[in-house]
């Protein structure tokens, strides 16, 4: 049963990227007229493909905090990584639009690349110091400009619930776009996948911490920053981490 299930979830997650390309035919062709609707549907499609993702794998999500969502889109979502599918939950259940933070070698993926410019993903070649510095300048006029993005200061996955350090540089994006901090917590995730190598019904929480003020994100240090992050995502994990 559960290689049919890593099957089928495979052959969904890779057949619905093949097609995509017949979904955002209508983007363009929105982006033609108004940007703004027309990023809003290619984050609603999104969210739709997060949803459908989890619910193949056999999983399902628990919300809590939606009302520490804050109006103003001038954030970053702060989150710990513990597994591939993190990404499938946030966009699918925090019903905000938002790009993400990656790997620039998520270019060369193929189909999966075709959503980074729809969904306004920032990719960072950490390889290239020139490179990583026009990249955040340009993620911070995104930001400035209401356009949210996911950064998972931990650089890789745990694998686990676990947490690693927070890299204090993940956080001067933030600093320097002058943006508010939405810590979220995902726990459970692993087990859908990296635990056992193969695709498993979960029970993933996911929780919406309260906003942490632009005022306050511009007066700390990144480092300061990092570990008032790192305690409050740790704190919604069912069992926290030490320091």
């Amino acid at each position: 049963m559960v290689f049919i299930r890593t099957f089928f979830f495979a052959v969904v997650f890779w057949g619905l990227l093949i097609i995509s390309p017949v979904f955002l035919l209508k983007y363009y062709i929105m982006k033609i007229f108004d940007d703004e609707k027309a990023y809003l549907y290619a984050n609603r499609l999104a969210s739709a493909w997060g949803r459908m993702i989890i619910k193949v794998g056999g999983g399902s999500v628990d919300v809590s905090g939606l009302e520490n969502l804050p109006d103003d889109n001038r954030v970053c979502y702060i989150t710990n990584h513990q597994s591939y599918i993190d990404i499938p939950v946030i966009l699918g259940w925090v019903p905000k639009p938002m790009g993400a933070i990656g790997k620039h070698s998520l270019k060369y993926v193929p189909f999966l690349n075709l959503w980074m410019k729809p969904l306004r993903a920032i990719l960072i070649n950490r390889k290239s110091l020139k490179q990583s510095k026009e990249v955040i300048k340009k993620g911070i006029e995104q930001i400035r400009s209401g356009h949210p993005v996911i950064i998972a200061p931990e650089g890789t996955r745990s694998r686990s619930n676990k947490m690693n350090r927070f890299k204090a540089g993940s956080f001067k994006l933030a600093k320097d776009s002058g943006a508010a901090i939405v810590p979220l917590t995902v726990d459970g995730s692993y087990r859908g996948l990296e635990e056992h190598g193969k695709i498993v019904p979960v029970d993933i929480k996911l929780t919406i911490h309260p906003v942490i003020p632009a005022e306050e994100v511009t007066a700390l240090s990144t480092g300061e920053l990092a570990d008032k992050c790192w305690k409050i995502i740790n704190s919604g994990l069912e069992n926290p981490n030490e320091l």
